[in-house]
């Protein structure tokens, strides 16, 4: 699991450090967009993410390794949601986890050959855009 974290935190690190401070819909877009698998790379990172998680429901030290990742990630979606839209109030940490929970979705099901790339990114651009709508 160290592995493919620190894969992503590789590649999606000059992404985060060139939208300085991190605040836009693009940085968002951009983020998100990253975590799906749209290429051979991603593809190959996802599916060893869906089999940690999947690991990680039976095995308690992966569990806590998978939590923290986790929860790292939808802290700073949270963050960033919140910079975009203040608005969203006290939502903002249950929106990023919505939305962390429909990538790990679309990651699912894009390895499964069940969507295809145009269809797993209009549906984060979706995702995206009920999560920055105040309700």
């Amino acid at each position: 699991m160290a592995s493919v974290i620190a894969s992503m935190t590789e590649r999606l690190t000059p992404i985060i450090e060139a939208t300085r401070p991190p605040t836009g819909r693009a940085t968002l877009d951009t983020l998100l967009r990253e975590a799906l698998p749209l290429d051979d790379v991603r593809r190959a990172e996802g599916s060893v993410w869906m089999a940690l998680s999947t690991a990680a429901a039976v095995h308690p030290e992966l569990r806590e390794q998978h939590s923290l990742y986790l929860d790292t990630f939808v802290d700073g979606l949270a963050a960033l949601l919140s910079a975009i839209n203040p608005s969203l109030g006290g939502t903002g940490h249950a929106r990023a986890r919505a939305l962390a929970a429909t990538v790990d979705g679309l990651t699912l099901q894009g390895i499964a050959g069940s969507l295809t790339p145009e269809a797993m990114t209009t549906t984060l651009s979706r995702a995206i855009a009920d999560a920055l709508t105040p309700r």
